[in-house]
């Protein structure tokens, strides 16, 4: 017996590991996964099997824990809840997976994120944010040697700045509805060009302006501190592009149409309302953006990756709203962003 053991690992040097283990399993080894088991870890560097490496090696190949996203809100708080979270765990050299849901579903619709893993349960430990507009660095504290529930809105770009092409490559936009948004574009040029007997030859550019009023104006929504941007804002944030730009279309899209058409120039105005969407999609593929309050705003604007300008008074002082970003809102918004103020 001792002769047999002697013989097969001199065999072992010279025959390849992976034919031994296809001749074994091919002829009917009564043990098929401890073959491959064995096998695989004949390997050192192999991560795919951290736990039958032997106690002292295991540092080698540490296995990495998970962060599980729970998802809640609407579109853009599921947008900053994906990238940020998707950031944190890239920072803590974790996994990252989603816990399946409606949420998650409607999100498929919109974008490609078929490749994001899913989860249909999620661990105990769970790690929340107490400031939902703004970074903490408490978050990143937390041990990676265990998984962890991710829970709540983590609305800053401090998070994920750092992973940013991954993100904008995961929030592609699926063929329908970019197709769909580029013909609304596309027909609003032409409209205008017919309006104003330019040629295709004047190059256009394309400003989103996304106005949100609605839901904001609620009384419970007042009273927590939600804030509308006002018309002046509007008016000056559009004056700036104009000093810019000679060809310029403003894209508009609103929950208040009435207020809008109202308050708003109508000179190479043009308003899309759509499913929400769509309109998102037709904001993010313009040029430049002006934006208003909330999530959607925020990533419409971001998307688009051109110049933003934003209404840099988020809240009323002294309210819930405003206990919710840091002081300077500038976790929030990012860096590059213009604030035109009334």
């Amino acid at each position: 017996m001792k002769n047999y053991r002697y013989c097969f690992k001199k065999l072992l040097k010279f025959i390849p590991a992976g034919f031994i283990a296809v001749m074994l399993i091919s002829y009917g080894f009564p043990h098929k996964d401890s073959v491959e088991k064995s096998i695989r870890c004949l390997n050192l560097t192999n991560i795919s099997c951290p736990r039958c490496l032997p106690q002292s090696a295991r540092h080698i190949v540490p296995e990495k824990k998970t962060l599980c996203l729970k998802l809640s809100g609407r579109l853009g708080n599921n947008l900053f809840q994906i990238a940020s979270v998707f950031g944190i765990a890239r920072a803590k050299d974790m996994h990252f997976t989603l816990k399946y849901s409606q949420h998650l579903k409607h999100l498929k619709e919109i974008f490609k994120i078929e490749s994001l893993l899913v989860n249909i349960s999620c661990p105990e430990n769970f790690i929340t944010d107490v400031k939902h507009c703004s970074f903490s660095n408490v978050v990143l504290k937390y041990p990676n040697n265990k998984d962890y529930l991710m829970y709540g809105y983590f609305q800053s770009w401090l998070y994920f700045f750092s992973v940013e092409p991954e993100i904008r490559t995961m929030f592609t936009f699926q063929s329908k509805i970019r197709d769909e948004a580029q013909n609304i574009l596309r027909n609003i040029t032409q409209f205008h060009h017919q309006k104003y007997s330019l040629t295709n030859n004047n190059s256009m550019t394309y400003v989103g302006i996304h106005i949100r009023r609605g839901d904001f104006l609620k009384e419970r929504n007042v009273k927590l501190g939600y804030k509308t941007a006002p018309a002046l804002y509007f008016e000056n944030a559009m004056e700036y592009y104009r000093k810019q730009f000679t060809n310029y279309i403003f894209i508009v899209c609103t929950d208040d149409i009435e207020w809008s058409t109202k308050n708003l120039g109508h000179k190479s105005t043009y308003y899309v309302h759509e499913a929400f969407y769509i309109d998102f999609a037709v904001l993010s593929m313009c040029n430049h953006s002006i934006i208003s309050v909330g999530s959607f705003s925020w990533w419409s604007a971001w998307l688009a990756n051109g110049q933003t300008v934003y209404y840099p008074h988020p809240f009323e002082k002294n309210t819930y709203l405003e206990t919710k970003f840091s002081s300077h809102t500038r976790d929030y918004f990012p860096l590059d962003w213009i604030p035109i103020d009334i």
